[in-house]
């Protein structure tokens, strides 16, 4: 490849050079302006440049933060204005974990991250760059992964939770997948005593799929999926019966749960055929928390639960929404509320 007749690509090298002399001569750590240059050199991962633009880019990334993240405070600083990178955090700050993902020419996508993990036995943080197996890994909803060995996705959200005692971190999360289709992700993190992260926990109770580490969908490119954590409705059966009819009574019972479309495909002719797959019309399932563990329920009421009107200081009346840490081209962007 002739560098000089990709001007941008040559841009990007000088300054990933100056910014590398730069911080090397550096006494001090500058989180803002290492969080900055991010912003400017993370821009290429969405963009048309080549491939090796973006994976000589992201080589520099993955250093740059690798070295941030070592030093001493660093999981003080938030790094909440990055762009193109998730950074979420457990309230514990037991971890957290920064997460990206690479378009590439030929429209497949590749996920990159880095966990900052808490070593309670040598009372220190330590970082674990993170390899996306998912591509190689068939039948991932049935094992369960450790260390580096990760099933790649892009996280929006931690839930957390805690069965025997033993703290578990559900997560949730997209990937861009193929041009064809893309997924979403719950996955669960947690931790060996001697700080070994351990990706899947069979936490998942009464799902069709039987005994789960993570639950994968994967559907459409065309298309959006609905996955978040949510206030909203479920039927219970109760001990009383209805005096006419002789069945249980139902009661609606609101919780916090899991809240999911469900998928089916265009017509009986593409089950199996995920590029074909779409949310079946207002229809939801959930997975809601009881003692640590998530128990599945269908035909969930995901109707917005009512909320007391409160007064607003200004006449602002738009909806806050969460803010957008990726934008995909060419593709819906991941539901984050």
């Amino acid at each position: 490849m002739n560098i000089h007749k990709n001007p941008h690509f040559l841009f990007l090298l000088i300054f990933i050079l100056a910014f590398k002399v730069g911080l090397r001569a550096q006494k001090t750590i500058d989180f803002k302006e290492i969080e900055d240059s991010l912003n400017s050199m993370t821009e290429v991962f969405s963009s048309n440049q080549i491939d090796i633009a973006k994976y000589s880019t992201n080589d520099f990334v993955i250093e740059t933060l690798f070295s941030t993240l070592i030093e001493k405070g660093s999981i003080d600083y938030p790094f909440d204005s990055l762009k193109y990178i998730s950074c979420i955090s457990a309230s514990d700050k037991t971890f957290r974990i920064f997460t990206w993902t690479i378009k590439k020419e030929d429209g497949y996508y590749e996920n990159f991250g880095l966990l900052q993990s808490y070593n309670p036995r040598k009372k220190r943080y330590f970082i674990t760059q993170l390899k996306d197996i998912s591509a190689m890994t068939p039948g991932a909803e049935l094992i369960k992964l450790e260390a580096e060995q990760w099933y790649g996705a892009i996280y929006y959200k931690i839930i957390e939770s805690e069965v025997n005692k033993k703290k578990y971190y559900t997560l949730l999360g997209w990937s861009g997948n193929t041009p064809f289709t893309q997924k979403k992700v719950i996955d669960v993190l947690s931790f060996k005593t001697d700080g070994t992260p351990v990706w899947g926990a069979t936490i998942f109770k009464k799902h069709e799929k039987g005994k789960i580490n993570r639950l994968i969908f994967e559907y459409s490119a065309k298309t959006t999926m609905l996955l978040r954590y949510d206030k909203q409705t479920y039927d219970v059966k109760s001990n009383k019966k209805n005096p006419k009819t002789k069945r249980p009574i139902i009661k609606k019972v609101k919780s916090e749960m899991i809240v999911f479309d469900r998928l089916i495909p265009l017509n009986d002719f593409m089950i199996g055929v995920y590029q074909y797959y779409v949310p079946e019309t207002i229809v939801f399932d959930a997975f809601v928390n009881k003692d640590g563990k998530w128990y599945f329920h269908s035909y969930i009421d995901a109707r917005n639960p009512e909320v007391k009107s409160q007064k607003r200081k200004n006449k602002d009346k738009t909806p806050v929404k969460s803010r957008n840490f990726y934008k995909p081209k060419n593709k819906k962007e991941p539901e984050t509320k």
